[in-house]
């Protein structure tokens, strides 16, 4: 608060308030529904290359080393 003193009430008054952002509202459309559909498929037919692409190029496949298949056969022998 600016105009606040030391050892004094405080005025909430003299706080500013902020104005209410104004209510959302939707506009309309002006492409037909064909046009719409055309766009949906576009849309969906990208999503889908595209995940595919992230699929793959996300897994990378595993390297073992001789220090890994010694310690798998290890686990793998049968207690005496």
């Amino acid at each position: 608060m600016r105009e606040a003193r030391r050892g004094e009430a405080l005025d909430f008054n003299t706080v500013l308030t902020e104005e209410a952002a104004p209510e959302y509202k939707r506009t309309t459309s002006n492409i037909g529904n064909d046009e719409r559909k055309r766009k949906q498929r576009e849309f969906r037919k990208l999503l889908d290359e595209g995940s595919k692409n992230l699929r793959t190029s996300m897994f990378i496949e595993p390297r073992y080393d001789e220090h890994f298949w010694r310690a798998v056969e290890t686990l793998d022998r049968d207690p005496d």
